[in-house]
């Protein structure tokens, strides 16, 4: 239906296109409008709704667990499986329907393999790595292995298996750009999110046409303006930098305390964070940055400290990440 959609629009002049979306729009913002006037309250709270499910619609997929276990055929390795939350998986409409997943193809780096496969936030929470009953997070490591069996026909290791401390396995900002391009048919599209906007205020789509749709969406964009998009995001990538950071020891009554601050403008939440502090160094990556490493080191020398006392938070205001390691 879709795609007859495109050929009608296709065979529409430039002109007619533009007087039937200004009528279409005109009739949007006049029932905006009349709602505005008749119950503001009701208006006000519409518009923040809309914002927030806009918003959570277009979040890039976040790294929620890294499973490993072995590749057996077609060659003999380990394999890390990078399982990711993202919004624009549906959910499965009843308990008796199948779990939707999403995932590409296997990636072979030396003497490792890693995947890029994605769930809804809903089942993640349900039966992640924070689930209550190990069985329901086993029964999801299971179907993510038998899924990736099937679309790679290859053979894995399916008992013995361990969930990583770390959320994903390699550079997270290429696994996002591997996961996300190409698009499957069983994601959401931006038509489909643009839909349920629309829907949410009374707008059927019986009263909007898919053509417009796809126009507010995005989907029918000029191809030249797609290809200039995909260039300026390789030029973005390639341009990822070390954040920059600050050190320095604090003594106070209760000892010494190694501080660090670290700048990531680039970023809004630890979630786009991972970090790993051993005995020698800390270890960042984070989102849009190179990694990070840092020696841990007092007077010229390593020294000991207690990993249980660590603190690390992250000042959202301020894209700070601050770290507090109490040195002996």
């Amino acid at each position: 239906v879709r795609k007859m959609d495109f050929i009608n629009l296709s065979k529409t002049s430039k002109e007619s296109k533009n007087d039937s979306y200004t009528k279409q729009a005109q009739h949007i913002w006049s029932m905006l409008d009349d709602m505005a006037t008749s119950n503001p309250q009701s208006y006000k709270n519409f518009i923040d709704k809309t914002l927030k499910e806009g918003r959570e619609a277009l979040k890039p997929p976040e790294a929620h667990m890294c499973v490993k276990t072995s590749l057996l055929e077609p060659k003999k390795c380990t394999l890390f499986i990078n399982v990711f939350s993202w919004n624009r998986i549906p959910e499965p409409k009843n308990d008796s329907d199948p779990i939707p997943v999403f995932g590409k193809e296997l990636i072979f780096d030396k003497n490792v393999s890693f995947i890029n496969i994605a769930f809804s936030p809903q089942i993640l929470e349900k039966y992640g790595k924070n689930s209550n009953q190990k069985e329901e997070l086993d029964m999801l490591i299971d179907l993510s292995i038998k899924f990736i069996q099937n679309q790679n026909k290859c053979r894995i290791d399916e008992t013995n298996f361990s969930v990583l401390n770390s959320n994903f396995y390699g550079d997270l900002a290429q696994n996002l750009v591997n996961l996300t391009q190409k698009q499957s048919e069983k994601l959401k599209s931006d038509l489909d999110i643009a839909k349920e906007a629309l829907d949410s205020m009374g707008l059927k789509n019986s009263n909007l046409p898919d053509n417009l749709l796809n126009e507010l969406a995005g989907i029918g964009m000029d191809p030249s303006s797609s290809k200039e998009s995909k260039r300026n995001l390789i030029e973005e990538l390639d341009e990822k930098k070390i954040p920059e950071y600050e050190e320095k020891f604090i003594q106070n009554n209760s000892g010494c305390i190694h501080e660090i601050r670290i700048y990531l403008p680039k970023i809004s939440s630890f979630k786009e964070c991972d970090l790993n502090i051993d005995k020698n160094e800390v270890v960042l990556n984070a989102l849009n940055y190179r990694t990070l490493k840092i020696a841990l080191v007092k007077n010229g020398q390593n020294y000991d400290f207690d990993e249980n006392k660590i603190e690390a938070k992250f000042v959202k205001n301020k894209s700070i990440l601050k770290i507090k390691i109490p040195c002996q």
